[in-house]
């Protein structure tokens, strides 16, 4: 059980800190702010589940320990027992100070380095990034003409074979072969990819 919750914490905690990082390259504004905000609501529900999880296994080990020194016929109300336990041992938990939150604080204010490292970097690295950039789409396996990210997992796609299939089927999910993202596509978390705009214009002029 301990095992499987960890997992299923770690992958959430994964799966929001991805999303952080495509918020920040993929919006601005008050449009940033407000995911930003549900972001942070959502890593601070991960973190109280983990403290609780966590107090509870530490006072069923406890109690475990108190029901092996009594006999049979002295056993007091578990569930009872139990719940004064939590509620004593209970201390209210701070989230800033929880490692899951200060990666969070620190994806989301990533886009501000990376842009000032772009503006350090030469020309001739940004033209070669561009040139690297995959200008082929996963769907339709040809160049792509009008490329647009989606911004929970940041795989790229042209926009006519997006739409193609949403069209055919609305709740079709990443196309991209081991993609970890499990949501299904939708119009509005796809965002003009201008770097791969930029990287199929260069091939054409060369």
């Amino acid at each position: 059980m301990s095992d499987t919750h960890t997992r299923h914490s770690e992958a959430g905690v994964a799966m929001t800190l991805l999303v952080a990082r495509r918020v920040m390259q993929e919006m601005d504004g008050e449009e940033m702010e407000l995911a930003a905000g549900k972001l942070k609501k959502v890593m601070e529900g991960y973190v109280k589940e983990e403290d609780n999880f966590n107090e509870g296994r530490k006072v069923l080990m406890e109690m475990k320990q108190r029901l092996g020194k009594v006999s049979g016929g002295d056993w007091p109300d578990v569930e009872k027992e139990y719940k004064q336990l939590v509620n004593s041992k209970k201390e209210k938990v701070v989230v800033e100070n929880h490692e899951w939150w200060k990666k969070l604080e620190e994806a989301l204010q990533v886009e501000d380095k990376d842009d000032n490292d772009q503006m350090e970097s030469g020309d001739d690295d940004l033209e070669m990034t561009q040139v690297e950039r995959n200008t082929v789409c996963p769907i339709s396996r040809r160049e792509m003409v009008k490329p647009v990210k989606n911004i929970l997992c940041g795989h790229v796609y042209d926009k006519g074979s997006m739409e193609a299939l949403l069209n055919q089927n609305p709740k079709s999910r990443c196309p991209v072969v081991g993609c970890p993202n499990k949501a299904f596509v939708v119009r509005t978390n796809l965002r003009e990819d201008k770097e791969t705009k930029r990287a199929i214009a260069m091939k054409k002029v060369k």
